[in-house]
C-alpha cells in the first residue's frame, strides 16, 4: 500500500471532492510554474480536492478559488516565497540554507496551516523524491525542519502519529480525522 492509499485509510475521501483537477489540468499548471510537480501530490489534489485536513492543514491547490490563499498559483504563494527570500537576504545567519523558487533546488510551498506554518517541497532531484520542509511563520533555522518524504508520505505519517514536527501542535491527533472540502463559509484560511 502506498502513502496515499494509507492516508485514505486514516482520512476518508470527501464525496464529492470540491475544486479538484485531472491529469490534463496539471499539464497547464506545470507549464505555468515551469516545473514538474510530484505525481503523489497531483493524485492527492485530484482525489481530495481543495479543503482542510483535521480543520488544521490545507494542501495548496491550483484549482482552489484564485482569490484565496489556498490557491497554489495565487498572490499568497508569491508573498510567502517573497517573505522567505527577504528574510534570507536580510538575516542570512538566522535563516535556513535553502534557496527559494524559482532558483534550482529552491523551496516551493505545498501546504499551509491555520497557525501560519508552511509546508514546502525542497526541489532537489526528481520530483517524486522531493523532501518536505516544515517552517513556522518566522522561517528561522530553529523553526524549520526537514523530512525526507513526499507530501503524501508526510501527511500519512503525521496523521498516523509516526512523526511530530516541532512547528506543528502536539495535540494534532486529538483532532477529528476528517477532510473538510472547501467552501466560503467554512474556510478559516480562505482569504
Amino acid at each position: 500500500m502506498d502513502a496515499l492509499e494509507s492516508l485514505i485509510q486514516i482520512v476518508p475521501l470527501p464525496t464529492p471532492p470540491v475544486c479538484n483537477g485531472n491529469d490534463s489540468d496539471w499539464e497547464v499548471i506545470e507549464r505555468i510554474l515551469e516545473m514538474r510537480l510530484p505525481v503523489d501530490f497531483k493524485k492527492l489534489i485530484n482525489l481530495y480536492g481543495t479543503g482542510c485536513f483535521f480543520e488544521f492543514l490545507y494542501p495548496l491547490s491550483p484549482f482552489a478559488p484564485f482569490e484565496t490563499s489556498l490557491n497554489l498559483l495565487s498572490g499568497a504563494t508569491k508573498q510567502r516565497l517573497s517573505a522567505y527570500r527577504s528574510g534570507r537576504k536580510e538575516f542570512p545567519q538566522y535563516m535556513p540554507a535553502f534557496p527559494a523558487y524559482p532558483q534550482e533546488s529552491g523551496l516551493f510551498p505545498w501546504g499551509i496551516t491555520v497557525n501560519g506554518d508552511t509546508l514546502f517541497w525542497l526541489r532537489q532531484g526528481h520530483p517524486e523524491k522531493w523532501p518536505t520542509v516544515v517552517c513556522n511563520s518566522k522561517f528561522t533555522k530553529e523553526t524549520c525542519e526537514r523530512f525526507d518524504m513526499t507530501a503524501t508520505e508526510f501527511l500519512h505519517r503525521l496523521f498516523s502519529g509516526k512523526i511530530e514536527p516541532e512547528a506543528l501542535p502536539g495535540d494534532l491527533l486529538d483532532m477529528e480525522h476528517t477532510f473538510t472540502p472547501y467552501s466560503k463559509s467554512n474556510s478559516k484560511e480562505g482569504n
